[in-house]
């Protein structure tokens, strides 16, 4: 399955040129490879889109995700306290990970031991390094894309809208939801652990990232619905700056569209 990293493979450089403009092929119509065909049509390239499936569709993962634009989210799931927490974790069955014992489990054996790997400090430091280098450019990134489709996120998402129940509300909706973003913390001790988060994050991404810590009544005061003692006993991370959007798949439509209008090739089915 595509994800969201993982979605398009750019496309191979052809030799051949029409007219003044090299060709270039993307595969994959997510995120990720619009992205890349919006932004090889700024540098001037033919580009032929093709993707197996229709853009925007129900199928697709793109079309499923949360849509959230995160450039906060230096911090790599691994860490040295998961190292501690994994057993407990692996025999709950309602955990957020848990292993069924199947034949195949030794298959996994290489995975999990590279991933434990990964849980020590130097490891985690490495990668929240590497992430946050991307992370410093992804606003700058999302804007171009958007700019060369002529895709404004904050207006109604209009004809893009995904059809449903309450269409015509949803079509009145714009794109992105800019409300900022909650990071809960259901306990002080959550709360407290958090802290080495919060740290990675402050070195990472520097003085451009705006993070709040709140306390719980403080959450309650923005979000009355919340269940207190369930979600945010011990406060929240306030980033003012995040936002999502109201229907993922509308935005890989209009992003479509322009792709189009700008005189790209989709290839779809």
């Amino acid at each position: 399955m595509r994800s969201w990293l993982k979605t398009a493979a750019v496309g191979r450089r052809s030799m051949s040129t029409v007219g003044t403009a090299k060709t270039s092929v993307v595969i994959g119509g997510g995120f990720v490879g619009l992205s890349c065909a919006l932004h090889l049509q700024r540098l001037g390239r033919r580009v032929t889109l093709i993707d197996s499936g229709r853009i925007g569709g129900a199928a697709t993962t793109s079309s499923g995700n949360a849509g959230t634009m995160a450039v906060y989210a230096n911090v790599p799931i691994n860490n040295p306290s998961l190292l501690w927490k994994l057993p407990g974790m692996l025999l709950d069955a309602s955990g957020p990970l848990s292993i069924r014992v199947t034949p195949r489990l030794p298959a996994m054996l290489p995975w999990a031991t590279l991933f434990a790997w990964h849980c020590r400090r130097p490891a985690v430091e490495h990668s929240s390094a590497a992430i946050s280098a991307l992370l410093s450019r992804a606003e700058e990134g999302y804007e171009g894309v958007f700019s060369q489709a002529a895709v404004d996120v904050d207006a109604p998402m209009g004809r893009f809208a995904s059809h449903g129940d309450e269409a015509h509300q949803q079509s009145l909706l714009p794109f992105a939801v800019r409300e900022g973003y909650l990071l809960l913390q259901r306990s002080e001790e959550a709360m407290r652990a958090s802290e080495a988060g919060a740290a990675l994050r402050r070195r990472g991404l520097g003085g451009g990232l705006r993070m709040t810590a709140l306390s719980a009544d403080e959450v309650m005061d923005l979000e009355p619905g919340l269940s207190r003692e369930a979600c945010c006993a011990g406060g929240a991370w306030f980033f003012p700056d995040g936002w999502f959007l109201n229907d993922p798949a509308a935005l890989l439509r209009a992003l479509a569209a322009g792709f189009e209008a700008a005189g790209g090739e989709l290839r779809t089915g």
